[in-house]
């Protein structure tokens, strides 16, 4: 599958099939910064889920899914993703979609599957490769990527946090992930 291809060699280092997939559609490669440093993060809400993760108690060297907490989070509400991992990381379903996200992006995915987005392919590709990719490198990465011409918004700050569940592996993904500036959409026709 292109996107287990992807996400390996992302989590390796190499980001330039992850590139193409943006020039393909006239798009700037996104930034992909793994690791971040909270003063390295641009927004008060993934700076705070940055923190938050650090300090949670760990599985396997992980941050583990049982200890997180929605009521401690109220800094970053509204910004957040709660993604369940599914078939070992084949597709991941948004438990939690935040309504400023969804405010943004102009739909909501809570209950659905990231193979499911339907504003554009790449979108969808970039997304799986993502969450795998920090599934493989086990570690936190922040993303800087430019949405279809549609999407209202001009770039979107993403924070990719696994969880571990009780035998270690990475059960789910924490996520932040904020909008940038507006910018004008013109509808087609």
């Amino acid at each position: 599958m292109f996107e287990d291809a992807l996400a390996t060699a992302v989590a390796g280092g190499d980001q330039l099939g992850l590139n193409r997939l943006f020039a393909d559609e006239g798009l700037e490669p996104p930034l992909i910064t793994w690791s971040p440093a909270t003063n390295e993060l641009p927004a008060a809400p993934l700076r705070f889920l940055n923190d938050y993760w650090r300090g949670l108690p760990k599985t396997g060297g992980l941050p583990q899914a049982r200890a997180v907490d929605p009521l401690a989070m109220k800094p970053a509400l509204g910004y957040i993703m709660l993604l369940d991992v599914l078939d070992g990381g084949a597709d991941f379903r948004y438990r939690v979609y935040g309504s400023r996200i969804a405010q943004h992006s102009g739909f909501d995915m809570t209950g659905k599957k990231t193979s499911e987005i339907g504003s554009s392919n790449y979108v969808s590709v970039f997304f799986l490769c993502m969450y795998r990719a920090a599934m493989i490198r086990r570690e936190a990465v922040y993303t800087r990527h430019n949405p279809a011409a549609h999407v209202s918004v001009r770039t979107w700050d993403r924070l990719l946090l696994p969880l571990a569940g009780d035998e270690g592996l990475v059960q789910r993904i924490l996520a932040g992930n904020v909008a940038g500036d507006w910018r004008p959409v013109f509808a087609a026709g």
